[in-house]
């Protein structure tokens, strides 16, 4: 698991337009974000039998929401990075999810604030649906 900054976390993933298939609470308290960073357009990240996938823990005082539900459990939601703010100051993420058990929609906006995070990628095969 990799310790990083959050420039560096920003500089290493390109989350723009990426999924994020769960955002939870560790057993610790800390706030667990799964990022699916699959996309054709990403030499390293583009084999579509292979998951790519990227769980990011932070602080709970460097989670800021600004509108919607925070919590989103694996399973239940996927959502969609649609607004991405890299400038100055904190990461902003605009997320769209929708529902896997009904067909709900919603919009989560939060901050994330420069403080210890933990990173770690997560490459396997791909399930086979059957």
């Amino acid at each position: 698991m990799l310790s990083a900054s959050l420039q560096d976390f920003i500089d290493t993933y390109d989350l723009d337009d990426k999924g994020v298939d769960a955002i939870t609470q560790d057993d610790a308290g800390r706030v667990r974000f799964v990022f699916e960073l699959f996309h054709c357009d990403d030499a390293l990240r583009s084999d579509e039998s292979m998951d790519y996938r990227l769980a990011a823990t932070f602080r709970p005082e460097d989670v800021t929401l600004h509108e919607g539900v925070l919590w989103h459990e694996e399973g239940d939601w996927l959502g969609t990075i649609l607004d991405l703010q890299t400038q100055d100051g904190p990461l902003r993420l605009g997320i769209e999810w929708r529902s896997l058990i009904d067909r709900n929609h919603s919009w989560t906006s939060l901050s994330l604030c420069d403080g210890p995070l933990q990173a770690e990628e997560i490459v396997s095969e791909r399930r086979r649906e059957r």
